[in-house]
């Protein structure tokens, strides 16, 4: 499919021979359910990062959790938000995506909190370097 990026939301190591053997850059980022704001945010950040040196390069990023239906999309929509998409912008476009996504059975009322609160870190961040004279962008938000 054409990916050259694994970002495996589990973490399993056992995964990386197998992302060696394909030629794709592997990147355990361990987040689960059960951990707190602050870890997830930090995760969120690391996978954004991720996923915009990918982009910069026009390389196709795989992003992965259990079953693909909570962690892996609200990691999708941490990074749209740091493109400026709104919170509920990003949420739309990738349950539109995946008819299972943030389905029953998943938290996703931690999924939200947790993106609200990056997405004020964001907004945090972006109004930051607007003060510094760094360069502004363009918000939906």
């Amino acid at each position: 499919m054409g990916f050259k990026h694994d970002i495996d939301l589990n973490g399993d190591y056992s995964e990386r021979s197998l992302a060696r053997v394909a030629g794709i850059s592997y990147y355990p980022v361990k987040t689960i359910d059960e951990y707190g704001l602050g870890v997830w945010l930090m995760n969120l950040q690391e996978i954004v990062s991720i996923i915009e040196k990918a982009s910069r390069r026009r390389e196709k990023v795989y992003l992965h959790c259990t079953y693909g239906k909570g962690r892996s999309p609200t990691a999708a929509m941490a990074y749209l938000v740091s493109r400026d998409w709104s919170l509920q912008a990003a949420i739309d476009h990738v349950k539109e995506k995946g008819e299972l996504v943030w389905d029953e059975g998943n938290p996703v009322s931690k999924y939200t909190n947790i993106l609200k609160a990056y997405s004020r870190a964001h907004l945090k961040g972006s109004s930051q370097k607007v003060r510094e004279g760094g360069p502004s962008r363009p918000g939906s938000m």
